[in-house]
């Protein structure tokens, strides 16, 4: 019997848009185009170390170790795809938890990129809010929100963005098959700051805990629980028989009004306040780690490193008259694997 491995994996859909078309047309050409993206695509897949899991007719299944090999290889399949007749791809990026059975990749995560891929501009790549936190602090990339999908018979709530970078194509949504959930639950603040207008009024300070509070209170106690239930069955060796430790680094003000500066700040300072409460948990300073607020030319794990704790928390938010959106990740310092992200409305 093949034994079953669990492991954290960024994972991509692709599909061949108009495929079936093509075959009822020309069934001698679609099956040539099938052998073209092989011989293009699989060698890319392995420059960037991913996993050519298996092809579903037209569309192809693959995972990678990192997001970032999966997102660069994927700006990289569509490019080569530009050049090849009635190429045109659709492609979805989703990160978590799968299951590996045999040969077989299975999971509620594989479900939801599976479903990340028709929210995709043809020649576009769309991603998952895990996706995108991960870009975030990658300034070469530039995302925009589409909203968030429904998924019947998955238990997650994600929301999806179109990566509108690297001359990758925006999402056209009247032009999407697939279904969003209700528009009002749907607007909220896209990545693409450009992409608003933001309103001039902005709400008074004592409307603050209203609008915040919510956020607030989930992300920290999210971040506690999972912290402190969850974190000692990943934590290495090494560190496991010392006090676990972590910094918070101030969260990045996504807004282009530097007048919500006050929100990250914060923001930054009510999760240290409460993370300090837990027992049996080394948690950074205010000061040490706002020295760290601005850095681009230091990574996450080496600023852990030189912190000398085992996790990191990060993360952003971006304000829009009296909407907020917060997106959180922890990471492992000691290899920069991403544990946990969420984003929060």
């Amino acid at each position: 019997m093949t034994e079953k491995k669990r492991k954290l994996a960024a994972i991509v859909f692709t599909d061949i848009v108009g495929f079936t078309e093509l075959t009822a047309a020309d069934q001698n050409k679609a099956a040539d185009l099938l052998k073209t993206q092989r011989d293009i695509f699989k060698p890319l897949v392995n420059k960037y170390n991913g996993d050519w899991v298996k092809e579903m007719g037209d569309g192809l299944l693959l995972i990678f170790d990192t997001v970032m090999d999966a997102v660069e290889c994927c700006i990289e399949l569509q490019t080569s795809a530009q050049s090849i007749d009635d190429l045109n791809l659709r492609i979805g990026i989703h990160q978590g938890e799968i299951l590996l059975d045999g040969d077989d990749v299975i999971g509620d995560d594989v479900n939801i990129a599976s479903r990340a891929e028709p929210f995709s501009e043809p020649g576009g790549i769309a991603i998952t809010d895990r996706v995108n936190a991960s870009l975030m602090r990658e300034p070469a990339y530039k995302t925009k929100l589409i909203g968030k999908p429904s998924l019947k018979g998955v238990r997650q709530e994600i929301s999806l963005f179109c990566i509108i970078s690297h001359n990758l194509p925006e999402t056209d949504i009247s032009r999407v098959a697939a279904k969003l959930e209700d528009s009002e639950k749907t607007t909220g603040l896209p990545e693409g700051v450009d992409s608003i207008q933001e309103k001039t009024t902005q709400p008074s300070t004592s409307k603050i805990p209203m609008i915040l509070g919510g956020a607030i209170v989930g992300l920290v106690i999210i971040a506690g629980l999972f912290y402190s239930s969850s974190l000692k069955d990943k934590i290495s060796p090494s560190i496991s028989d010392e006090k676990e430790s972590i910094a918070v680094l101030p969260f990045i003000n996504m807004s282009s009004d530097k007048e919500n500066e006050y929100f990250s700040d914060g923001i930054t300072e009510e999760i240290l306040n409460y993370l300090a409460k837990i027992k049996d948990l080394r948690v950074i300073s205010r000061t040490s780690v706002f020295t760290y607020k601005g850095r681009t030319d230091i990574g996450i794990a080496d600023i852990g490193r030189q912190l000398n704790v085992s996790h990191v928390l990060e993360g952003s938010v971006r304000k829009a008259g009296n909407k907020v959106r917060i997106t959180a990740q922890l990471i492992r310092s000691e290899d920069d694997a991403h544990l946990w992200a969420e984003s929060y409305d």
